[in-house]
């Protein structure tokens, strides 16, 4: 007799290589495999809405994606799971520039079963690594999503296999606690915006928790913006 296979969609980022190596990863696995891969800033299909929300899948993966699930929407079996680019101490969006900003020793990723609440649902894996001071933003950066890519694979491979119950991967994970800090998307536009902490915080700290080739922080005097 056939086993059957288990429906999951995945979330991810379009363009984006490490998303493209989950697809890859997942395309090798015995399952029955649809994806959607967003764009900031633009909204998804009426295709893709239905394809959310009209099939009933085992698992939606959610990685570096810009979808936000409406959790009371999806099949009442299904598992949403996302990777959140982060330890439980730092929920939310910019949580490595405010960990670099607070001189954090460790940074790192958690893997979580998504409710209607932000990094808030059950825990089931935190992998860290150790920050070094000549770390820059994008070099911190780039551990993360390696660190990711493969929390993705540790995860998947336990989740797929039937052998591994999920209720007892989330028992393990019970000293892993979200904090109850959450950063959001004003905060770090605040930040970027480097004369609100010049009193607060050295300039060199400020420019190593924004300062990316894509991003610049800047400086407002007046009507008066200096970017860096």
């Amino acid at each position: 007799m056939k086993s059957i296979k288990k429906k999951i969609l995945f979330c991810g980022r379009k363009n984006d290589q490490y998303s493209n190596k989950i697809l890859q990863f997942l395309k090798k696995k015995n399952c029955s495999l649809k994806s959607i891969l967003s764009i900031a800033g633009k909204k998804i299909t009426k295709r893709e809405n239905k394809l959310l929300y009209s099939s009933n899948y085992d698992f939606i993966f959610c990685f570096r994606s810009h979808i936000i699930l409406k959790i009371n929407k999806l099949n009442k079996n299904c598992v949403p799971v996302n990777f959140h680019p982060g330890p439980p101490k730092y929920r939310g969006i910019g949580c490595v520039n405010f960990a670099i900003l607070n001189k954090e020793k460790k940074y790192g990723a958690t893997a979580h079963i998504m409710n209607s609440r932000i990094d808030n649902g059950p825990i089931l894996d935190v992998m860290s690594f150790n920050i070094s001071i000549k770390l820059s933003l994008e070099e911190i950066l780039e551990k993360t999503y390696i660190t990711q890519l493969k929390q993705f694979k540790k995860i998947t491979n336990k989740l797929l296999d039937k052998k591994v119950k999920l209720k007892k991967i989330i028992i393990r994970n019970k000293k892993n606690k979200w904090s109850k800090k959450l950063y959001l998307k004003k905060d770090l536009i605040k930040l970027y915006n480097l004369t609100n902490y010049l009193k607060k915080y050295k300039l060199t700290d400020l420019l190593r928790a924004t300062l990316t080739k894509k991003f610049k922080p800047y400086f407002k005097f007046e009507n008066m913006i200096f970017k860096l």
